[in-house]
């Protein structure tokens, strides 16, 4: 039998984990044996980019599928193929490493080493014993204020508790891919209980308001958006300097494979089939962080316009998706980016061919009810931070391939 689904839930159909259900909006035909998808319906959806619909819609679903770990055809409504099993093993390389999904052993690139790496290599233990220590005072210091809330107006809510919460650090201190030394952000997730949407957005309000008394916080320092706080330039007791803190508010009922989830999980693979290995993929993404800061094109758009870049989760899942190495992450982009005569490509014909895609649901994405997994290339990036990654991406490799240290 056929239905008419969407792209929103087209994992968990798959997976077998949610029957297919017919859905009028849904532009895919889903079938046991195929997927037909109705380009014609997708054509135009990006209300501002309405050229990037297709091309990013069909990044979407052959992520998706790569990720089941099973091929299954997709034709356009003319029956013609269009995700053969040759394109799905390419993206199925970069998808490997999951203990979650079934998508088999992650593929180490054979170009891990190069000069530049070694320092990152050296600082591995030290980095690890500061982040298991410094996390654990952060923690309780955002925990400290929670339960300072948990004391006061009872009455205002349904619960008996004002937060029944889980506090998950969802940052690259959890992972040891922040750069060794001083600072280093924490970003977290509060999944906290709720009777009702009402009450759920007043013990929002509240949770924001007591972190702002309690951590003494002045206008400047604070930025609420939709299902999140971020805090700058926070003092904490027995932290050596100020730090900024990034908590996302999710309903604790809300149980997925996240974002910060399939990082950790593909990394602690990565340990367990190759601890050398898994070092030097750390010290990969350690080094493409820094390089990307250097170059000014690392916080993404949202967060610093200037930059428009990746952020910080983009370029771990870039380094990963491309065998944890930063040349060979750096050489994908550069040849996307640039024309056999060496001209930069337009930054929308860039985003139609190059993708980094989030191989777990984003927080905020399934708390609005978008589309889970991120492509980091549109959701982060913008063409000035394109532009600046794609020069000096190319600088570097030259600079490498000649045998030259960048550092």
């Amino acid at each position: 039998m056929n239905y008419q689904v969407g792209l929103n839930n087209l994992f968990e159909i798959l997976m077998g984990i949610m029957p297919p259900k017919n859905d009028n909006k849904g532009s895919i035909m889903y079938n046991p044996k195929f997927l037909l998808i109705n380009l014609e319906k997708v054509e135009g959806s990006f209300k501002k980019v309405p050229e990037l619909s297709i091309p990013v819609y069909l990044m979407d679903v052959k992520h998706i599928i790569a990720m089941t770990g099973k091929y299954i055809p997709v034709y356009d409504q003319n029956k013609r193929l269009i995700y053969s099993y040759e394109e799905f093993l390419e993206y199925s390389k970069r998808v490997s490493g999951f203990l979650t999904i079934p998508t088999g052993a992650y593929v180490f690139s054979d170009k891990l080493d190069f000069p530049g790496i070694e320092k990152y290599l050296d600082l591995y233990d030290q980095n690890e014993t500061r982040n298991s220590k410094d996390n654990q005072i952060v923690s309780n210091a955002v925990k400290w204020v929670l339960d300072n809330a948990n004391s006061n107006l009872f009455s205002l809510f349904k619960s008996k508790r004002l937060v029944d919460y889980r506090l998950v650090n969802t940052g690259s201190t959890s992972r040891n891919t922040n750069l060794p030394g001083p600072g280093s952000d924490y970003d977290y997730v509060l999944k906290f209980s709720y009777k009702d949407e009402k009450e759920k957005e007043k013990k929002i309000s509240y949770m924001i308001k007591m972190f702002i008394e309690k951590f003494h916080l002045n206008r400047n320092q604070v930025i609420v958006m939709p299902f999140r706080l971020r805090m700058f330039g926070v003092v904490i007791p027995n932290y050596p300097e100020p730090i900024d803190i990034d908590i996302s508010f999710v309903g604790a009922n809300q149980e997925y494979f996240s974002t910060d989830e399939s990082a950790k999980e593909r990394l602690t693979v990565m340990r367990m089939q190759d601890e050398i290995s898994y070092r030097k993929v750390i010290a990969n993404i350690q080094f493409a962080k820094e390089f990307l800061k250097k170059a000014n094109a690392y916080k993404a758009y949202r967060s610093d316009p200037k930059q428009g870049g990746l952020s910080g989760i983009g370029v771990e899942n870039w380094i990963m998706l491309n065998g944890g190495s930063f040349i060979d992450a750096a050489e994908s982009f550069v040849s996307a980016a640039f024309t056999p005569k060496g001209e930069l490509r337009p930054f929308i014909d860039f985003e139609k061919e190059y993708s980094v895609m989030d191989c777990g649901k984003g927080h905020v994405e399934v708390a609005r009810g978008n589309f889970p997994f991120r492509n980091f290339v549109i959701c982060h990036m913008r063409g000035n931070g394109y532009e600046k990654m794609a020069y000096a991406l190319r600088r570097e490799l030259e600079s490498i391939r000649n045998g030259n240290r960048a550092r």
